[in-house]
């Protein structure tokens, strides 16, 4: 993260760091999950919120909420509440 702002100072521009979903979950139970959502550039477009995500016995990471199963690929980055931004925009938060 160091890096990318070192290379990029725009005063509007925000960081997150992202893991690929499976690299996170846990083999105790299901975990929180924010389901990052790129456009063809690989920007942020929107994080999806996904609770109690788990990897069952078949080896697919479903999320199980409210009587309704929802699969997700594995490969897909998940965030974590890594955020990084320039230390001005502390004024404005």
């Amino acid at each position: 993260m160091a890096n990318f702002f070192t290379q990029h100072s725009d005063a509007c521009l925000y960081a997150l760091n992202a893991y690929q979903l499976d690299k996170t979950l846990s083999d105790f139970g299901a975990v929180n999950r924010g389901i990052c959502h790129l456009d063809a550039k690989s920007q942020l477009i929107k994080v999806d919120e996904q609770l109690q995500l788990a990897r069952n016995a078949d080896g697919v990471v479903r999320s199980m909420l409210a009587n309704k199963t929802v699969e997700f690929d594995p490969k897909k980055s998940s965030f974590n509440e890594y955020l990084g931004f320039l230390s001005h925009n502390f004024f404005i938060i």
